[in-house]
């Protein structure tokens, strides 16, 4: 069971499966090791399978495939096992409300969080970000209010929730209260400034975390993209970065083709092993912008036959250019 479990917390399923088929006896752990692979990782159709295969469960069996559900908003199949299960316990209920708010069905997870035996921080961190998520900030905050208790995962739904509601100065407050922060909060604060405009707050935020990760590097990376004024020789601190996603190869093109440095951008583009639409759109965006309607159609040309399609985003640049260097009837 061991060696299973570290199959399933590694991705290998097809090696794990495997290992599992070649046991000379499966026991009721074996089975929940192989279900909680599957559902932790968001494959609730395999899960279904073999919840399905199963000659016995108990209720982990059946919380593993709620809570796999819940994680995918998907409140139908969870009500229905949470009715079907012999047995219910906290996660149980949790899971369910979990599944309810995740899926904006506010209603139904109040109801369900009322004619709870008991409740967790669990339930009680579902109920306000749902709520939160939805807009319903007044609630939210009430909520938050009423709650025994809090913990890191409450706080952050809270700021969460202000920032999906434009309430920044009361998120800047909360965070200032904080007994305690994640990546996740720094993360919604960098956010909270880049959407104020105020790129030089967002900077600072960023030197004060004790440790940066990717996503904290591309928020910022992203602020610098909105902020044409800033100096090109801030970008630069981005050769820091310990790692580059595709996210962030995007994003430098963008800023490589705001400043007009078109070359850099193209050197750049095809120095990305793993292109997405969101890569060819910047480098495009990058040609167009700059007065440089042929290359961008020549992109375009090239994307279908590498087998992707322009989208929206493609062809509204490429119109944009083809208008002023009188390529409009080739545009279209």
């Amino acid at each position: 069971n061991i060696i299973l479990s570290a199959f399933g917390r590694h991705g290998h399923f097809g090696v794990m499966k495997s290992f599992f088929d070649s046991l000379p006896e499966v026991d009721l752990v074996s089975w929940n090791t192989l279900l909680s692979a599957y559902a932790t990782r968001g494959y609730s159709y395999d899960a279904k399978t073999i919840f399905d295969e199963m000659p016995y469960r108990d209720l982990i069996s059946w919380n593993t495939l709620i809570g796999a559900y819940a994680k995918q908003s998907n409140s139908a199949e969870a009500k229905i096992l949470f009715d079907k299960s012999p047995a219910r316990s906290l996660a149980s209920w949790s899971a369910l409300v979990c599944a309810y708010a995740r899926n904006g069905q506010l209603d139904k997870a109040q109801s369900l969080f009322d004619a709870m035996p008991e409740r967790n921080l669990v339930s009680w961190n579902a109920l306000l970000s749902g709520f939160g998520n939805c807009g319903e900030i007044k609630t939210a905050k009430a909520i938050y209010n009423r709650m025994p208790e809090h913990d890191l995962i409450t706080w952050n739904a809270l700021i969460a929730s202000l920032v999906a509601n434009s309430q920044f100065d009361e998120a800047k407050e909360s965070f200032s209260r904080m007994p305690e922060r994640d990546f996740a909060t720094w993360n919604i604060m960098i956010n909270v400034y880049c959407q104020e405009q105020n790129f030089k707050e967002a900077k600072f935020v960023f030197d004060m975390m004790p440790e940066a990760e990717l996503t904290s590097w591309n928020s910022l990376l992203l602020a610098y993209t909105r902020s044409r004024q800033m100096d090109l020789a801030e970008y630069w601190t981005f050769s820091k970065m310990p790692k580059w996603s595709i996210v962030s190869w995007n994003l430098v093109m963008q800023i490589f083709g705001h400043n007009g440095l078109v070359d850099e951008a193209r050197a750049m583009f095809e120095s990305i092993p793993n292109r997405n639409i969101m890569t060819w759109n910047a480098i495009v965006a990058a040609y167009a912008s700059n007065g440089q309607g042929r290359v961008g159609i020549e992109l375009c040309t090239r994307m279908l036959v590498e087998g992707l399609r322009p989208d929206n985003t493609i062809f509204i640049s490429i119109l944009s250019a083809c208008s002023h260097v009188g390529l409009l009837d080739q545009g279209l």
